[in-house]
């Protein structure tokens, strides 16, 4: 054998053939394969049916229009995937939604309504709020279980800003408030702050009178059983003395 002649095996012959054509080859055939996967999924996960759980406020025709606003709806599994990627924005009270599949065709979404501490009468209309002071919403209805604030001090408000009022920290107090009526299920209308900024709370022709923040969950919940007795009763009732070791209310009958 000549010194210039190689000995080439079989198995290095193969490898010398493979050149860049077939890596081409094999990057084109993943890229096929991708694209048949994502067709097949795209005409099996076709929406037909959408449920919507969970929202209190909002009707199921306001949830499915925000969504198809804000994302494609079409395809259920698209629409889970971008969700569990980026969660998707819906309507301002909505803190976040959660995407199910039942089945091919039908999805159920869960809408995690977020708490509105309250509400302002504005121009005829009702302007609803976040527990930082935030307009975020504004309706011609008013919603029963939002209580109508009045006795703030300001002259316009926008959609979207915050209530420009000097006390800001009173939204959190309206938020606590709320909750509260929420929870002990109080026939409370309306939360008006007076000319010293003491919380009164309008039930019927009562007028409660909380004078301040402290122990605020205590004295509404006091209220649970003294409402009721006071049902038909003109006059305010004063929590000015009440604490937690003396849990006094003081009634005065409106002449």
């Amino acid at each position: 054998m000549d010194k210039n002649e190689k000995i080439i095996t079989i198995s290095q012959a193969k490898k010398q053939k493979k050149g860049p054509g077939h890596k081409k080859t094999i990057v084109l055939c993943v890229v096929t394969l991708l694209i048949f996967v994502c067709v097949v999924l795209f005409g099996v996960f076709q929406t037909k049916k959408m449920i919507v759980k969970g929202n209190d406020h909002y009707t199921e025709g306001e949830i499915a229009a925000a969504l198809k606003q804000n994302t494609y709806v079409g395809n259920g599994l698209v629409l889970y995937l971008q969700n569990k990627i980026s969660p998707i924005k819906t309507l301002p009270f909505v803190e976040s939604v959660d995407i199910s599949l039942q089945g091919t065709n039908q999805v159920t979404v869960q809408v995690n309504e977020k708490k509105r501490a309250g509400c302002l009468n504005y121009n005829g209309k009702y302007v609803y709020f976040d527990k930082e002071g935030y307009a975020l919403e504004i309706y011609e209805k008013h919603y029963d279980d939002v209580p109508l604030v009045t006795g703030l001090n300001y002259k316009e408000i926008a959609l979207g800003e915050k209530i420009p009022e000097k006390k800001s920290s009173v939204f959190m107090q309206i938020l606590k408030i709320t909750m509260a009526i929420d929870k002990y299920e109080l026939p409370v209308s309306q939360i008006h702050f007076n000319a010293d900024g003491k919380a009164l709370l309008i039930s019927g022709e009562l007028t409660v009178n909380l004078w301040n923040s402290q122990e605020l969950d205590l004295k509404l919940s006091e209220l649970t059983g003294i409402l009721p007795k006071m049902k038909g009763k003109k006059g305010t009732i004063s929590m000015k003395y009440f604490t937690k070791d003396n849990p006094v209310a003081i009634f005065k009958t409106k002449k």
